[in-house]
């Protein structure tokens, strides 16, 4: 699904809206960007996929050049947890049942 909504520019189908994507044009590029970087990512082929040195500095340019090079950034979205068993409150509508 998602490789076929990149492919014909529907990004904004994929991302959250309350982000900016449709009213800051700095958020648009850097979502389009990212959104470009996930379809190689996702390629069926391993060949065609990009190496993990190459994702992690794409990000980074991503990153610094939208001036979300601050350390503030990191406090926008959620952080994953530590570990498997670290609890961790979803902002899902899912009931976890691990716990």
């Amino acid at each position: 699904m998602a490789i076929n909504k990149i492919q014909h520019g529907q990004v904004e189908q994929l991302v959250d809206l309350e982000l900016g994507y449709g009213s800051d044009q700095a958020t648009r590029k850097s979502m389009t960007m990212v959104a470009e970087l996930a379809f190689r990512c996702l390629q069926q082929n391993g060949e065609m996929r990009p190496p993990i040195r190459e994702v992690l500095d794409a990000l980074r340019r991503i990153q610094e050049e939208d001036g979300f090079g601050k350390k503030d950034a990191l406090l926008i979205a959620p952080r994953s947890p530590d570990t498997v068993h670290a609890p961790w409150d979803s902002m899902s509508t899912t009931p976890s049942v691990s716990q």
